[in-house]
């Protein structure tokens, strides 16, 4: 982190580039660990930069998404386990959105979220999307 804000203050047109804002990753047992969001963050406030989101999130992938595959939002559904990010960027751009339960976002926190930041549809693990049975921990 200090290079990279060393070299974000210091060499002019530098860019600074996150491939996502993700606040923490889901570790085995269920734990926590912080994710990419943490360390951009801390190199935002070293450096006095700001990051160019290109990931989830970022105000240009979806619309690029669409046109370079030639998808309709409508038509097109999207897949993802976190609230903030997945399911937002498939809300905000018109899309079907799915939430697996085997990652990030939990039925508790389905349970406290804000109506409009609910997928469309909750299922047990990607597997339910082929016809799979979900695998037990």
């Amino acid at each position: 982190m200090v290079y990279a804000s060393a070299v974000l203050r210091e060499v002019p047109g530098c860019v600074f580039v996150a491939t996502n804002l993700d606040h923490a990753d889901v570790m085995p047992g269920g734990r926590m660990m912080p994710g990419t969001g943490g360390i951009v963050s801390a190199v935002e406030v070293a450096s006095g930069r700001q990051a160019v989101n290109v990931g989830k999130g970022g105000a240009w992938l979806l619309p690029f998404l669409c046109s370079y595959f030639g998808l309709d939002p409508a038509a097109t559904a999207i897949v993802g386990d976190r609230l903030d990010t997945d399911i937002a960027l498939g809300t905000a751009g018109g899309l079907v959105t799915i939430l697996p339960l085997t990652g990030v976002t939990q039925m508790t926190d389905l349970r406290s979220a804000k109506q409009e930041d609910l997928p469309m549809f909750v299922i047990p693990s990607v597997a339910a999307l082929a016809g799979l049975p979900s695998l037990q921990n």
